[in-house]
């Protein structure tokens, strides 16, 4: 893909840019999107770019970034159009600073899959059916919080593989509770094109539509290799992500509802969420009670 040609189009071919995500880290499926990260520029909701057959996600970020999840993402940023010099600046300072940026991002992924476990909790105390929902944002976080701490950018196309790849170590241990309390063994093609169809609307109604024409695209590509659990552990992370984007459980409805539970595929109801939720607390207490007497 021309990714100048791309930024041309799009009117950002004066900005700070730069390709993240796999196609820039190496290791990426054949039909990932090339992630682009513009600096600078309007912000707003990421772009999805057709070019040449292929896609490209625009992706609006911040050279005052702060928080260091993001700053990790521009770890491995390969340069594409930067006439000041600042974003190679950036890159640098992300690169010396790395090992604590991954320690400080792992940390808050463990205290976000906490407080989602406070949610399923409390959302099953009322018999609501988003505990399901909020364990399976549990899983994700602490996934997240284990690749950080294993210095690897989660990616969500990747994220299970990447698990499977890490080595062992007490750490690693608890890898089996991050994708086991996910469902990845319920993974079937059927199962599958109806979460992906549900993500794809999800992300729409949380104002992330240009994720919905990637989910589908990912899904079938999955598919095709035979990839059924990354399938459901990437629909999974997409759905996390939009549910964030929108601000937890803000402006419900029904129809809400029912799209998140199948997109989540939220089957096995309320207690199991909450049995699930208390073996990812576990995890997270013992890996922060680790990490504070390192």
């Amino acid at each position: 893909m021309d990714v100048r040609a791309v930024l041309r189009e799009a009117g950002y071919g004066g900005l700070p840019a730069g390709l993240v995500g796999c196609r820039a880290r190496g290791g990426h499926f054949g039909g990932c999107a090339h992630d682009i990260a513009v600096f600078g520029g309007k912000g707003g909701a990421d772009e999805a770019v057709g070019h040449g057959g292929d896609v490209a996600l625009i992706r609006h970020a911040s050279l005052a970034e702060a928080d260091s999840g993001r700053l990790l993402g521009f770890l491995d940023l390969e340069v594409i159009q930067d006439e000041s010099w600042e974003l190679r600046m950036m890159a640098s300072r992300i690169r010396a600073k790395s090992g604590r940026l991954f320690a400080d991002a792992g940390r808050g992924c463990l205290v976000e899959s906490l407080l989602c476990c406070e949610r399923a909790r409390a959302a099953a105390g009322r018999d609501d059916p988003f505990a399901p929902f909020w364990q399976k944002c549990a899983s994700c976080y602490l996934a997240d919080a284990l690749l950080y701490l294993n210095r690897t950018v989660p990616g969500p196309s990747h994220a299970l593989d990447s698990l499977r790849g890490q080595e062992k170590s007490p750490l690693n241990e608890h890898i089996g509770v991050a994708t086991g309390s996910v469902g990845i063994e319920r993974a079937t093609p059927t199962l599958l094109s109806r979460m992906a169809e549900s993500t794809a609307g999800f992300a729409k109604m949380a104002g992330r539509g240009a994720h919905s024409d990637i989910v589908r695209r990912q899904h079938a590509l999955f598919v095709e290799g035979s990839m059924l659990a990354d399938c459901y552990f990437y629909l999974c992370y997409v759905n996390r992500d939009s549910l964030a984007g929108l601000g937890g459980a803000a402006g419900r409805t029904r129809d809400y509802d029912h799209v998140l539970k199948v997109a989540f595929d939220a089957e096995a109801g309320v207690q199991a969420a909450l049995g699930a939720s208390a073996e990812i607390e576990a995890s997270c207490k013992a890996i922060l009670g680790a990490m504070s007497g390192a």
